[in-house]
């Protein structure tokens, strides 16, 4: 499979909904689904979290990422 990275601009209703789902899932042991890109993905319940904080200036990155390999 190709490498992605794909964005997407998001309301603040999506930005807040999104995180509260999945914390629900991952506290319930649960896999997660989100469509980004028109490409349905989901989480499984063991996905490594990380959290990562980039500088750049004059600019900085706060991003929460979950990381699966494609067998999940």
């Amino acid at each position: 499979m190709a490498d992605r990275d794909d964005e997407k601009d998001v309301t603040i209703d999506y930005f807040v909904d999104t995180p509260q789902r999945l914390a629900e899932a991952i506290e319930s042991g649960e896999s997660f689904r989100i469509q980004l890109a028109e490409r349905r993905v989901t989480v499984s319940a063991g996905a490594v979290r990380v959290d990562e904080h980039d500088v750049s200036d004059p600019s900085e990155e706060l991003a929460h990422e979950l990381s699966r390999t494609n067998a999940d």
